[in-house]
């Protein structure tokens, strides 16, 4: 059976909206990080969801998973400046499940940078990046929205990255 002209405009506008659903949760995601923001993850993790970050690093509850937000290390890495600036990753949409592959870098101030000068500007100390990773969000429809479902993280230059850019790109999954 054929859709109709204003059902084809609705199944492309809904594709839109689940686009930029996920586009914006995941931005948020960089955002939340560096302002240890428990709510903002509590509702971008659904319950079950699982944070493989490789080798013996794996958090495999939601609870776990909101750990790593609540930690004295985070707060301390959040003092020091810490920034996560991500790229905007590519989105796969199939159905009420979803897959986005990209990287996330975490920059830190430089202490022993030479000083930085822009015009117009104040003097600063660089920024240096403490790690690049591609980073794999699997996410689900739920009934609060979009929400994460598996986040698998492994450092740039690792064949484990490598497939995961290769998977999100080329197969959506």
């Amino acid at each position: 059976m054929q859709m109709t002209s204003i059902e084809n405009q609705e199944a492309r506008l809904r594709a839109v909206e689940d686009r930029l659903d996920i586009l914006n949760l995941l931005a948020g995601s960089a955002l939340s990080s560096d302002a240890a923001s428990e709510s903002y993850w509590e509702a971008m993790f659904a319950d079950g969801a699982v944070m493989d970050r490789g080798g013996n690093r794996a958090e495999e509850s939601r609870e776990q998973i909101m750990d790593i937000v609540r930690s004295s290390s985070q707060a301390a890495a959040i003092e020091s400046g810490m920034a996560h600036a991500m790229a905007m990753p590519h989105v796969h949409i199939d159905g009420d499940r979803a897959v986005a592959t990209g990287y996330l870098q975490v920059l830190v101030l430089d202490p022993n940078s030479q000083e930085v000068r822009l015009p117009g500007k104040d003097v600063r100390k660089a920024l240096t990046t403490y790690h690049l990773t591609v980073n794999r969000w699997e996410l689900a429809r739920t009934a609060a929205g979009w929400q994460v479902t598996r986040r698998v993280i492994r450092p740039i230059a690792t064949e484990d990255a490598n497939q995961m850019l290769r998977s999100g790109i080329e197969a959506g999954n």
